[in-house]
């Protein structure tokens, strides 16, 4: 520490107690209902660029395993339980989130009468080896590359297995928080009924050094480094009268949930006193504050939160509030358990999202999470601009997204949707499909199973209405084309309702402003098809109306993307849905 540190040092910790102090007094109880969150209050929907930094990781295209959809008896479905895994490996120093990732599938039987199989059946895996060698587990050593499921009790048939203590490192040590894994269902004779692959997501970019000094141990991107992991307990011994650092030094690991569990009762929980504390340091920010820490941002080289609600806009604080909103909703549960830490930590917190800290519901960690019901309540879609899951907990686990079930009560919610936080269409910063090989291999397109009409996917027919949960859909109108027009795909179905809030001269450029028909295949207008002397870019082909480098679908969602707002599909399949 230098001389001018030394000085400053006392002032702080002086300015620290002074405040807890202060604001220690302060108690509260529980609240008798939950309030709606105040509309003013939330952040306008931006969906921050995505950063480029992992091309020299998958610059070979996913390999997909073959799917005969007139053939196949079988879907399987493989997805992360908890999505994705966050490791902190400052080892052997001490221990905080250590690796292990659990994946969960289920084995569809095709047709009408859909039923999950499970009589018989063994899945197995094997993970991939990457170019720069197998994956590592928390001491070095190359990890088991195989294991298999088991069929997990319970009223859903899910299989599982066992908790997979991989690394994000392959090799001599390479960042690899991406493998990819393959999935094998056979029948007790060992024929193969169905093979899939999945990513088992899990990282180290955490980032502690960002406050804590240190760098990055691992190519400048991930791991924590010796310094970072010292000046972490050098700041809890001043902070809390604790000699871990000196332990440390002596060769005894410290393992953090044997002070900070759930079971612990005078400790604070893991994730209220990491969220409890930080709080008071790092308020009045938005989602750069949870990215501060989680590589949960664009900006991140993980990315995991990159699913279809980042594609609209929504960040980390539209489920989990601002940092101090989520800090107090953890303490909330501590206080009511009786433990004055909580108590004095919540003190120096200001709500943001709620008027007063009792009016924020108390939750436990991974057993009281955002439940997807506060929005999407199957009668009408949810408005980006005021969507929002904070203080609207699930009630247990078993209501958890993880583990919850559709209205047949056959299928995990999982099963077609994917992960938490990688919900098809994810898209991953390793590769474009690498998160959402499962739908992409069974209907060719990145999205739930079953969507724009695919239900044949699993049921090996179209189907009238969803047994799944019911489906809220835009109005749409099919797209008219030119006389003439030879169709290579379906055709695109354009949801109006979904395009109101855009200035209508938005893409009626030219009808809309001098009184003629509105119709963008009308003759002089878009109505030019490809043929002898005209030139592909040619602005009055009908294709280029949509996908023309100046106006049109495709190159708005891409602008819109790159301007870091929401923005609709830019994927084929995900416009051509037509019947014809």
């Amino acid at each position: 520490m230098s001389k001018k540190s030394s000085y400053l040092y006392p002032l702080w910790i002086a300015g620290v107690t002074l405040s807890l102090v202060f604001f220690g007094a302060s108690l509260w109880s529980g609240p008798a209902s939950v309030p709606p969150v105040p509309e003013n209050a939330l952040q306008k929907a931006t969906a921050p660029p995505k950063q480029d930094q992992n091309k020299d990781y998958d610059a070979e295209a996913v390999t997909i395993p073959p799917f005969d959809p007139a053939s196949s008896q079988y879907v399987l479905s493989v997805w992360s339980k908890n999505g994705l895994t966050q490791i902190i490996d400052p080892t052997p120093a001490w221990s905080l989130l250590p690796p292990g990732t659990v994946l969960e599938a289920q084995l569809i039987h095709r047709g009408p009468d859909l039923a999950v199989a499970d009589k018989d059946i063994t899945l197995r895996y094997s993970l991939d080896i990457s170019p720069q060698g197998p994956l590592q587990d928390a001491s070095g050593n190359p990890l088991p590359r195989t294991g298999t499921f088991t069929l997990k009790e319970g009223d859903v048939s899910v299989f599982t297995t066992p908790v997979i203590p991989a690394m994000p490192y392959s090799g001599k040590g390479s960042f690899t928080p991406y493998p990819l894994v393959t999935v094998e269902a056979v029948d007790k004779s060992g024929t193969v009924l169905a093979t899939t692959r999945t990513v088992l997501p899990m990282s180290t970019e955490m980032g502690c050094k960002n406050c804590h000094t240190g760098e990055w141990r691992v190519e400048g991107r991930a791991g924590m480094d010796t310094a970072t992991a010292g000046d972490i307990l050098r700041v809890h011994d001043r902070i809390n009268n604790t000699q871990l650092a000196a332990q440390a030094a002596a060769g005894n690991p410290i393992n953090c949930t044997s002070c900070h569990s759930l079971e612990n009762n005078t400790g604070l929980n893991l994730s209220a006193a990491i969220h409890g504390w930080h709080a008071a340091y790092m308020g009045k920010q938005g989602a750069e504050a949870c990215a501060s820490c989680h590589p949960s941002g664009p900006q991140s080289v993980t990315w995991f939160a990159n699913d279809l609600h980042a594609a609209k806009g929504l960040d980390c604080t539209r489920c989990h509030g601002f940092l101090e909103d989520h800090a107090i909703s953890l303490l909330n549960h501590e206080s009511s358990a009786g433990k004055a830490a909580a108590q004095r930590l919540a003190g120096a917190i200001a709500p943001r999202l709620a008027s007063t800290q009792d009016k924020i519901a108390p939750r436990i960690p991974r057993v009281n999470m955002p439940s997807c019901a506060s929005c999407h309540d199957f009668t009408t879609k949810p408005s980006t601009e005021t969507a929002s899951a904070f203080n609207k907990w699930t009630k247990d686990e078993k209501a958890l997204f993880s583990n919850s079930v559709d209205d047949s009560g056959q299928l995990r919610c999982s099963t077609c949707h994917g992960a938490p936080h990688a919900l098809y269409p994810a898209e991953n910063p390793f590769g474009r499909n690498r998160s959402n090989i499962p739908p992409v291999q069974h209907q060719q397109v990145a999205a739930p199973f079953g969507a724009f009409g695919n239900c044949a996917v699993c049921h090996n027919t179209p189907m009238d209405v969803s047994m799944h949960h019911p489906i809220v859909e835009l109005p749409t109108r099919s797209i008219t084309a030119p006389q003439g027009a030879v169709f290579t795909r379906p055709r695109a179905v354009f949801p109006h309702a979904g395009h109101a809030r855009l200035d209508c001269k938005s893409c009626h450029h030219t009808g809309f402003v001098d009184g003629k028909p509105l119709a963008c295949a009308q003759e002089g207008c878009h109505s030019k098809l490809p043929g002898p002397g005209v030139s592909p870019e040619d602005p009055l082909l009908f294709r280029n109306a949509f996908h023309g480098a100046v106006r049109g679908c495709q190159p708005c969602h891409l602008e819109m993307r790159s301007q870091g707002k929401a923005s609709g599909p830019i994927q084929c399949r995900a416009c051509h849905i037509g019947n014809d």
